[in-house]
């Protein structure tokens, strides 16, 4: 086929982006690229790669692959700054992966982190990560607000509807006081009083606890 020329792939680009929108677009076709090579490699080979540098070798293919594509882009994650233990690159924020006490899980993350730099061992055996040449990349500024203006968003959903859970727990424990009041138990309820020989009934005294209570006699 034909080359493209230089102004026809110009014309292909998107246009009416911003500065962050292309910067966003650029990292991400950039990290991308990585993925779609580290997809080739022996998942062996993913996990001693991460180790040698310091990362947490745990989890399914897509999970280590993306996790190897991350350090190869942005390079490796500086220990947890609270307990010292791996540090995660999660949906835009980085999350510690260790224990705070024998019980509890450490809380600590943030949206912005160190990185260091990124080694392949020697002997891997694979000729994409031999040879691969590490060049960091900072995570885009506007990659970093979007992140933090959707955590926001959710952190907001959230407590709204922890707010209306509550409300509604509220309004149904007013109506269980409503139930148990003498003075209104019997609200919107019509009674029929019946009873048989065998079983007596002192029938005014129904009457008049229906009727005390709101209600009314048939």
């Amino acid at each position: 086929s034909a080359p493209v020329k230089k102004e026809e792939a110009k014309a292909e680009a998107p246009k009416g982006l911003s500065a962050a929108e292309k910067a966003i677009k650029n990292h991400s076709d950039k990290l991308f690229a990585i993925k779609k090579e580290v997809k080739q490699v022996p998942t062996k080979v993913i996990r001693e790669v991460l180790v040698h540098n310091g990362s947490n070798e745990r989890g399914g293919d897509l999970t280590i692959q993306g996790r190897l594509a991350d350090m190869m882009l942005h390079g490796a994650c500086a220990p947890c700054p609270k307990c010292g233990s791996k540090v995660e690159f999660v949906d835009g924020k980085y999350e510690c992966t260790g224990w705070a006490d024998e019980y509890s899980r450490c809380q600590w993350r943030d949206a912005e982190h160190q990185r260091g730099g990124f080694e392949v061992p020697a002997d891997t055996g694979d000729p994409y990560l031999e040879a691969f040449a590490f060049k960091k990349v900072a995570i885009p500024k506007s990659l970093v607000k979007e992140t933090q203006k959707t955590d926001k968003w959710v952190a907001e959903k959230k407590e709204k509807e922890a707010a209306a859970e509550a409300r509604k727990e509220e309004a149904l424990r007013g109506e269980e006081e409503v139930k148990k009041d003498p003075k209104t138990c019997f609200e919107g309820v019509v009674v029929c009083v019946h009873c048989t020989k065998g079983q007596p009934v002192d029938k005014d005294a129904v009457k008049a606890k229906v009727k005390g209570g709101g209600g009314k006699n048939v």
